[in-house]
């Protein structure tokens, strides 16, 4: 029962990394695309199922980690590795496309500015005139 557990933990690991692999290829290569936000979800749904069964491992039997064989031990810090760097490169790409997409909103949101010229003026109490540069509303649609 404890092989087939450990067995099934490390099939989520390697399904995981395979996610990752694909999502931050995809990014790398084309930027956002329509199949994007299935791989998130699968991502998501990967691991709260490693969680699960890593919790379930852990009820069943606490000490599965030391009396896992040298054999097991070494695949097990071979894939862990493996999820690391696939996170690590995952992890990256995403923030990279984070600020890019915040620099493009930013830009946009400036030459709106920019072009509608608007500004608030609002009076004081003490009568004086106070300016303000307003942001415009802003809307993306990403299906152009």
């Amino acid at each position: 029962m404890i092989t087939a557990m450990i067995d099934d933990l490390f099939g989520l690991v390697h399904s995981l990394i395979q996610v990752m692999e694909e999502e931050s290829e995809t990014l790398a290569l084309m930027g956002r695309c329509p199949g994007l936000s299935d791989l998130a979800e699968a991502k998501g749904q990967l691991v709260n199922r490693l969680e699960s069964s890593l919790a379930a491992l852990n009820r069943r039997y606490a000490d599965w980690p030391h009396d896992m064989g040298d054999e097991k031990r070494a695949e097990m810090d071979r894939i862990l590795h493996d999820l690391r760097n696939a996170a690590k490169v995952n992890a990256d790409i995403l923030q990279r496309q984070i600020d890019l997409s915040g620099d493009m909103l930013s830009a946009v949101g400036q030459e709106m500015q920019r072009l509608t010229g608007r500004r608030s003026e609002s009076y004081c109490p003490a009568g004086r005139v106070s300016l303000r540069e307003g942001n415009a509303p802003l809307s993306i649609n990403y299906r152009l």
